[in-house]
């Protein structure tokens, strides 16, 4: 009897060690095969990142990637980029990047893709590929929104136009597709200013402006600024409209403080971006490309319409 009991325990600690083994060779399989994608972003953590970076992980999941999402501030010019893409350089196979103010930021891009898969998100840059919406076309919906808003004429009305913090490529392509959009509407641009990274800054810059009777902005941390504004009736009665993607922003547009938000599919833009990225790191092969994803008028009606809901819930962190 004991030599039996002594069997069947044996040959349990045998199997529950075989189960054990088993297990890790698996854990350290999956996490030896994984291919790693750093993310560079101007303030990464800021909440309109938020869909972009859920459309991401989502993504990551599916190609089997592991995503660092680098932590930032502002990120200012090139040699700052270069400094973060360097801090990472060694530890990852692919990056994702939203490309930095000034003229010596696409040099640093393209030494970084001779080397590694390198993919731009956002806002484009010279011939890199990127995946981004179509920034002028946002740029002339918004203005079309407001003309038809105005039964087709702003004949009389003047504009103040708020640029966002960051000199960058998209943001140059809002603004000429809002003007262009504008063109023949009769309406005046009176001024317009950029913002900065400060919200107390950016607030004395817009309050400091003549009174406006249409107030455009451009990018989410400045539309963000606009709207608190309007909620505490500094803007001098001025209607906001904008372009932005933030759940403070579309809370704007439901109390009305925004009055329509042109909003880019900011999920869309992190998974494709992603799943490329782990396409490409897969098969090596397949070469990377820009991408343009859709962007939505939305009003305070819209917000609570079914076809928008699982728009509206990708948001949320």
């Amino acid at each position: 009897m004991k030599k039996s009991s002594r069997k069947v325990f044996l040959g349990i600690e045998l199997v529950l060690l075989l189960i054990l083994v088993s297990f890790l060779f698996l854990l350290f399989r999956d996490t030896e095969h994984k291919k790693t994608v750093a993310v560079i972003v101007n303030y990464s953590g800021r909440e309109k990142w938020n869909p972009v970076i859920n459309g991401m992980k989502q993504a990551a999941e599916e190609e089997n990637l592991h995503l660092i999402i680098c932590n930032t501030d502002e990120i200012r010019n090139a040699a700052e980029e270069r400094e973060l893409i360097d801090e990472q350089f060694n530890e990852v196979d692919a990056f994702l990047i939203e490309p930095s103010p000034g003229e010596q930021t696409e040099g640093v891009l393209e030494d970084v893709r001779s080397k590694k898969p390198t993919l731009l998100i956002s806002s484009p840059s010279g011939s890199i590929p990127c995946v981004s919406p179509d920034n002028y076309n946002m740029g002339v919906m918004l203005a079309e929104a407001i003309i038809s808003r105005f039964n087709g004429r702003l004949d009389g009305k003047t504009i103040g136009l708020v640029k966002g913090a960051t000199d960058i490529q998209g943001i140059t392509d809002r603004e000429e597709g809002f003007l262009d959009g504008i063109k023949n509407s009769g309406a005046a641009v009176s001024w317009r200013v950029q913002a900065t990274y400060s919200d107390t800054e950016t607030r004395t810059i817009i309050t400091g402006q003549e009174a406006v009777d249409l107030m455009v902005v451009l990018e989410t941390d400045a539309l963000e600024n606009v709207g608190s504004l309007s909620e505490e009736k500094a803007l001098h009665g001025a209607l906001v409209f904008g372009i932005g993607s933030s759940e403070k922003v579309l809370y704007d547009v439901d109390e009305e403080f925004i009055q329509e938000v042109v909003v880019p599919d900011g999920f869309s833009m992190g998974y494709q971006a992603v799943h490329m990225l782990g396409e490409t790191l897969k098969y090596g092969t397949k070469s990377l490309r820009s991408e343009t994803v859709n962007a939505r008028l939305i009003r305070k009606e819209d917000l609570f319409k079914d076809e928008n809901s699982s728009f509206i819930y990708s948001f949320e962190r």
